[in-house]
């Protein structure tokens, strides 16, 4: 997937990176690395983002409605606290 093809499919989802991030599994700045081109976007990134675009998965399914008060914090050693 190139990051041409991530921004597309995350302007289609309707979602910032800041609410794509914790649904891909990834802290905002790698997120934002990857529409940047700054890092490759492995491949089970781009299977879940195809995923659930192509089957409609509504992203509530895949992250709460209020993810902005819940968003998981990332810590870099241990991953999700």
């Amino acid at each position: 997937m190139t990051p041409t093809q991530y921004i597309k499919l995350r302007k289609q989802l309707g979602l910032s990176n800041y609410a794509l991030a914790p649904i891909l599994g990834v802290s905002l700045r790698q997120a934002q690395r990857y529409e940047a081109g700054e890092a490759p976007i492995p491949l089970p990134v781009a299977k879940l983002l195809t995923i659930i675009e192509r089957y409609k998965i509504p992203t509530l399914l895949v992250w709460p409605a209020d993810h902005k008060r819940k968003r998981p914090h990332f810590n870099h050693k241990d991953g999700v606290e």
